[in-house]
Formats: C-alpha cells, structure tokens, sequence
C-alpha cells in the first residue's frame, strides 16, 4: 500500500502539480471551501500519477493524505 502526502494551494491562478522532496505540491484554482479544492487535487494528482487514489486523511487541512489504489488504473483514450 502506497501512502503519500500532498500540500494542496488553493485558489491559484493555474493548475498544475509538482513533485517536491517529500510530498506533491497541488496548486488549484478552486477555493477551499465545501471540499472543492480537495476534489480538484485528488483530480489533478490521478492523472499526474495515472493511478485511481483515495484521501485518507485531511479532508480540511492543506496537507493531505492519499492512498494509492492499485487494483483500478485510469483508461486513456485512444486517438486514432
């Protein structure tokens, strides 16, 4: 089981995630309320890391908790 921690920057003007020495660093434009921020960086990191995860702690804290789920992988589309 893979558990990494994320720091998520709400209310950013891009969206972009990043890799930092110990954690990811998640800048949303969403703002931190009613748990929007948090559903826009668990978006954002499944596809940075191409994996389904689930928060498993921190759901109103910039910090936060994730868990790798490896039974599930996110479908690509294919371009023709």
């Amino acid at each position: 089981m893979a558990i990494f921690r994320a720091k998520v920057r709400p209310k950013s003007k891009q969206q972009k995630v990043e890799q930092g020495k110990n954690c990811f660093i998640v800048w949303v434009k969403a703002q931190a309320r009613d748990g929007q921020a948090t559903a826009e960086a668990k978006f954002l990191l499944e596809n940075y890391l191409g994996k389904k995860i689930c928060l498993i702690k921190g759901a109103k804290s910039r910090t936060k908790y994730f868990k790798i789920i490896y039974k599930y992988k996110i479908a690509t589309p294919k371009i023709s």
